[in-house]
Formats: C-alpha cells, sequence, structure tokens
C-alpha cells in the first residue's frame, strides 16, 4: 500500500507514548510518524504475540529472543518506549539462556532464563495488545487513504494472480498483487481479510495464503 505522507493531528500524535503535540517523534527523525506505519504495527500485534507465546510453550528461546528484540525496535519506532524497554528486558533473558547453551554452562539455568521469560512475558504482551485501541484509528486512516473504487472483477483477478504467484513462487508479484489489494475502498471484514492475506505473503507463508484467497474469492 503507497505510504501516507502527511503526518498524524496533534491530538492523536499525543495519544503515543513519549511524544508531545506539534513534534516528530523522537526515534524517527527527522520525519513525523507516517498513519500507515502505525497502522502496521496495529496489524502484526496479534499474530507476533501469538508467535511468542507459541516459543515460550515449545521452549523455543532463540526463536523468542529474535522476536522480542524485533518488538522492542517496533515499539521505539512510534514512541513506546517504556514498552520497548520491557521487551529488552524479555531479550536479555533469552539471550543469556542463549549464551549458557553456547558456553555449555548447566542446564539448569536455560531452565531458570525459560522460567523466567514465562512469568515476564504474559504482562508484557497484555500491555503490547493494549496498542491496538491506540492504533485503531489509524486503521480507518489508512483505510480512507485508498483510493481505487471497489471492482469485484479486478480484485478477483490479483486474488487469482496471488495464488498462481504462489505456486511459482514469484515473491514480488505476490507482494505487488497483496499490496494492491489494499488500495481498494471495500467494507470492513473484507479489508481485514486482505490486510491478513498480505501479511500472509510478506511472511511468505504461500500455502496459507493460496487458502485465504480462495475463501476472500467465495466472499466476492
Amino acid at each position: 500500500m503507497e505510504k501516507n505522507s502527511n503526518n498524524i493531528s496533534d491530538k492523536n500524535l499525543n495519544n503515543i507514548s513519549g511524544n508531545t503535540p506539534g513534534t516528530c517523534m523522537e526515534n524517527n527523525k527527522p520525519a513525523g510518524i507516517d498513519p500507515s506505519l502505525l497502522a502496521d504495527v496495529y496489524r502484526i500485534i496479534d499474530k507476533k504475540s501469538s508467535e511468542i507465546e507459541t516459543y515460550l510453550e515449545n521452549s523455543d528461546l532463540p526463536s523468542f529472543t529474535t522476536a522480542v528484540h524485533t518488538l522492542k525496535t517496533t515499539c521505539r519506532m512510534i514512541g513506546e518506549n517504556a514498552l520497548s524497554q520491557r521487551f529488552f528486558e524479555l531479550e536479555m533473558i533469552g539471550k543469556s539462556a542463549n549464551k549458557a547453551a553456547l558456553d555449555k554452562e548447566p542446564e539448569n539455568k536455560h531452565e531458570i532464563a525459560l522460567e523466567s521469560a514465562k512469568i515476564k512475558t504474559p504482562d508484557v504482551l497484555t500491555e503490547f495488545r493494549g496498542l491496538k485501541k491506540k492504533l485503531e484509528p489509524y486503521i480507518s486512516k489508512d483505510k480512507e487513504a485508498s483510493s481505487l473504487p471497489y471492482s469485484s472483477q479486478e480484485i478477483t483477478s490479483l486474488l487469482k494472480g496471488i495464488q498462481s504467484a504462489c505456486d511459482d513462487f514469484d515473491v514480488t508479484l505476490a507482494e505487488n498483487a497483496s499490496k494492491k489489494l489494499l488500495t481498494y475502498q471495500c467494507d470492513k471484514e473484507l479489508y481485514e481479510k486482505l490486510i491478513q492475506l498480505s501479511n500472509l505473503v510478506s511472511d511468505l507463508d504461500y500455502e496459507e495464503a493460496k487458502e485465504l484467497a480462495e475463501n476472500i474469492l467465495g466472499l466476492i
């Protein structure tokens, strides 16, 4: 989706922690916060939270560490500095466990780190999921930026194009088609499904993307 270059209004900007009205984001100089960035963050919250929970359930601390590192940076980018710090603390727990494994230290150090991560992570993810309420207005702003009128024929063609691109593992074609779909004006239910499809394509989850595209074709 094409990025909207307009800055967020002072009123909305003040809803994001660490920012004050009339100023650009401290950690994203010199430009102001792009509303489409906030919309992108909104879209990943549930998925990334669930992934982290799965990593802990599977005692997969290397993947857990990578995931919380990414969210540490994401939160800092949108001015959520306190939450970024909490993800950093989780990252340090994961790194300590990974280092212990590499150095072949006693196995209980890994278990202690895993238990610590399991205790501290739920509260952090609750706070992270709580960002959805703050960021929800920017989903509407992002949607309003769509400029193409609804066309079932064009959307159908793009969905079938994504399915073919997934079969051929044509990353560029699949990505471009999924982004183009988000530029059409449509109802909230369809738009949310198109967002989900775009996320699957971006993550190279092509089998799931093809299934969802087929599901969407049935709704048009």
